[in-house]
């Protein structure tokens, strides 16, 4: 038999796709999971930076009007107080003095 050629024979080969979807769903998930999650984490890190910028912002202008404009006007609105007290004394002055003339 060696060496003695019998018949030729054709072989057809199809490949399969059956199964492929679930081979294909078991590698790409995971990856697409890592980067969801590592997307998700780094934004997060950054909106909570700004928002810490944004604070740290707020905060010094809250400082500032504090000092240059809260305090001034309660400063004028006690001298006023003031200046209305010793108006109506002095007032009271002028009429008892007036009432005994």
């Amino acid at each position: 038999m060696a060496g003695i050629e019998v018949a030729q024979a054709f072989v057809t080969i199809l490949p399969s796709m059956q199964g492929i979807q679930g081979k294909i769903t078991d590698e790409l998930v995971p990856a697409a999971d890592r980067a969801g999650g590592e997307a998700g984490t780094a934004a997060g890190k950054s909106f909570a930076k700004k928002m810490q910028d944004f604070g740290s912002g707020a905060q010094t202008v809250g400082k500032t009007l504090s000092k240059y404009v809260t305090t001034p006007i309660l400063a004028v609105g006690t001298a006023s107080g003031a200046a209305a007290v010793n108006f109506e004394t002095s007032m009271a002055q002028l009429r008892t003095i007036a009432d005994t003339t």
